[in-house]
């Protein structure tokens, strides 16, 4: 009877967590769609715009609730711009910072492969 017990507990313990996970997934999604709607926004506003640093603050600007730091990076994972960076609800810009490389990053190059193929950018 305690076994039957334990194993009912387990279940429920189970289907609690997979539940959390598959809300969890879903509320990352959703916002990975806005995010990418608020980026191809202001993206549009910028389509003419050749000035990667440029590009980086305004972006930082209107994504303001969102994001922390902002930088363009090519596809090899050098920057292409420096970074617009939060500071205390500021945003400050530190253009020493282009040309950094984040290509060492195990995950960059999945990601640039991952955005490149679904056409969009997504949350990391």
């Amino acid at each position: 009877m305690i076994h039957l017990n334990i194993k009912k507990a387990l279940k429920k313990d189970f289907h609690h967590f997979l539940d959390f996970e598959r809300k969890k997934i879903k509320a990352q999604l959703t916002l990975s769609e806005k995010l990418n709607i608020r980026l191809q926004e202001a993206l549009h506003d910028l389509k003419d715009q050749k000035d990667y640093d440029h590009i980086a603050q305004v972006v930082a600007k209107r994504l303001d609730d969102l994001c922390f730091r902002v930088y363009i990076c090519n596809e090899d994972g050098f920057q292409q711009s420096g970074n617009a960076v939060k500071v205390e609800g500021t945003w400050e810009y530190h253009p020493e910072d282009k040309s950094k490389n984040w290509s060492w990053r195990p995950y960059f190059l999945e990601n640039i492969i991952r955005m490149n193929y679904e056409g969009r950018g997504f949350l990391s």
